[in-house]
């Protein structure tokens, strides 16, 4: 719980208010608090993005992309080397074990985000991951930042087919832009693909070779958010999981961070 997901967390006390009213005036009436409520595109942001369905020709899940010129991280967990926290507590556990990281989420609106420093900070980034979903989420996902906290998330929730982007400080996130999608795996292994553009280009998330959301740059985001949105170079790679009203978990594997131009 160290981030507060402002969308979420507004439609959720928001049903729950509704709920006690609907209790009061006696009319048999619930709050209407499912997932798929939760995560529908309804608002201007989400219609803002750009949604591409290219044809099916998805990368095989066994080949990651491989290490090239500006690559600033490349991370297989063959070993700890670069100190991934691992933990066991009442709220979460994680852990690096046989070339694979899991993250679980024990706890209502528990929330981790591992980070791992990049080699050099830059601009933009571009960030690629295999993510494996057990149970329902609120999201998980890849996040650059920048020294501060200040940065992007991308999250996926697998079995709903949802993702959704963020725009994040230290404290707090707020929703950029969010939809469904066919092309995420309902079960299994999902590649993701995000890039954090520098502040004047676009910043993109791809799952399994297909486009899902673009948008232009930070001066979209900021008007979306209505937050200001001026991250300084990107610093760090992040791994974030947000467990919403359940508990559960997700396994990392070939995490690869590029400089973008």
């Amino acid at each position: 719980m160290r981030r507060i997901h402002i969308v979420w967390a507004l439609l959720f006390a928001a049903a729950v208010l509704a709920g006690a009213a609907a209790a009061v005036a006696g009319r048999g009436e619930t709050a209407h608090t499912t997932a798929s409520t939760v995560a529908e595109p309804t608002s201007a942001a989400s219609t803002s993005a750009a949604v591409s369905e290219p044809p099916p020709s998805e990368p095989p899940l066994s080949e990651p992309a491989p290490p090239a010129t500006g690559t600033l991280l490349v991370e297989r967990f063959t070993a700890n080397r670069r100190d991934w926290p691992e933990s066991t507590s009442p709220y979460s556990r994680l852990v690096v074990r046989g070339g694979r990281y899991r993250i679980a989420v024990t706890t209502p609106n528990g929330f981790e985000q591992p980070t791992a420093e990049l080699s050099a900070p830059a601009a933009g980034v571009e960030l690629d991951a295999v993510v494996e979903q057990h149970g329902r989420l609120a999201g998980a996902g890849l996040s650059c930042l920048d020294s501060s906290g200040t940065g992007l998330e991308f999250l996926i929730d697998a079995p709903t087919g949802r993702y959704s982007v963020w725009a994040a400080t230290a404290d707090a996130a707020f929703e950029v832009t969010r939809g469904r999608s066919d092309r995420i795996h309902r079960q299994g292994r999902n590649r993701l693909h995000a890039v954090c553009g520098a502040p004047g280009d676009a910043v993109v998330l791809a799952v399994n070779g297909s486009r899902l959301a673009l948008v232009s740059g930070a001066a979209e985001i900021a008007e979306l958010t209505g937050q200001s949105y001026a991250p300084g170079p990107f610093a760090t790679a992040g791994l974030p999981v947000e467990a919403g009203r359940s508990s559960g978990a997700v396994v990392y594997d070939d995490l690869v961070v590029r400089a973008t131009g």
